[in-house]
């Protein structure tokens, strides 16, 4: 029976994980991207219903849009805002309160809070959850969708 050494299952698992490393490099923004806070207040003066996603995805944001509960679009975003297409999709969720700030707001305190990059934002079981990324750094917030402060 042939033993391998551990050199070499570090090397092998190296090589395996090579691909899912290189995969979590691109899931931020790139540096000249608007900030989400800014894609989000711009694509709210649309008017194509309540935020309650947005997800950096292979190059673009994926922005999630409801009118009622069951009645939602995914949008593709570019990193500067620009509306690339749009398809119908569920959300079976709750969405935020409507005296709740609104995704923008939340984002813009998120990233003021943590100076760092959101990757992405989700309304889930009555709190934001928010994703950043910076300075070699990964941090999640839940925030509250009614002051904005973070929930414990």
């Amino acid at each position: 029976m042939k033993r391998t050494t551990p050199s070499i299952l570090l090397l092998a698992l190296g090589l395996a994980l090579a691909p899912t490393a290189a995969s979590f490099a691109g899931e931020n923004p790139p540096s000249d991207a608007q900030p989400l806070s800014e894609v989000l207040t711009a694509f709210e003066a649309r008017g194509l219903g309540t935020i309650v996603e947005a997800e950096f995805d292979d190059g673009r944001w994926e922005i999630k849009t409801c009118v009622h509960r069951g009645d939602c679009l995914k949008h593709e975003v570019s990193t500067i805002g620009e509306l690339l297409r749009s398809r119908e999709t569920d959300f079976d969720d709750p969405l935020p309160p409507e005296n709740g700030l609104l995704a923008s707001q939340i984002a813009q305190r998120a990233e003021a809070r943590e100076q760092a990059v959101i990757n992405e934002l989700e309304f889930d079981d009555g709190r934001w959850e928010v994703e950043l990324r910076g300075n070699g750094r990964r941090v999640k917030l839940e925030l509250d969708p009614v002051s904005g402060e973070p929930r414990r």
